[in-house]
């Protein structure tokens, strides 16, 4: 019975470490978004950023490559399927600090854009890479609700 215990035991002690080695080896998602940070990153980029270059961005479980030539968006598919004209403008970097800025002024109405009367209650967390600006990951949590959204961006160059 001493060995079935000890079995027990240590299967139990297995088990307790997955979220805790989940949580030391995820990747951060960054420190929270401010006014800031945001207008930093977006004048790193203005100054640092490539105009030529290409975007994949996973959001769950969808990957969106964009193609942004001279700026602009050239072309954007969804998990290899073309996407349609239109919602490409949110996906380049300049759309993306866009989303960062409307998601800074949602705080300021949480009951209206996420269904919270406490600003407490939302989170919003980013990652800018230090080099050019670029926002690389980007987490929004709504305490209450089990929908957040979150989103990691990989840029190359032509």
């Amino acid at each position: 019975m001493r060995r079935g215990r000890r079995v027990f035991t240590i299967g139990l002690l297995a088990v307790a470490t997955v979220p805790v080695v989940y949580v030391l080896t995820r990747p951060s998602t960054g420190e929270p978004l401010t006014p800031e940070r945001l207008a930093k990153a977006r004048a790193l980029w203005a100054e640092k950023g490539p105009k030529d270059y290409t975007l994949e961005v996973e959001v769950r479980d969808a990957c969106h490559r964009i193609e942004v030539r001279g700026g602009r968006v050239v072309s954007m598919t969804t998990d290899g399927n073309p996407v349609r004209r239109g919602a490409e403008e949110y996906w380049s970097v300049e759309g993306m600090f866009r989303f960062l800025s409307d998601e800074l002024s949602n705080l300021k109405r949480t009951e209206a854009a996420y269904g919270v009367a406490d600003p407490g209650a939302v989170t919003l967390r980013a990652a800018f890479d230090a080099r050019n600006g670029l926002p690389v990951r980007f987490l929004r949590h709504v305490r209450g609700q089990t929908r957040s959204l979150e989103w990691t961006v990989r840029l190359s160059g032509r």
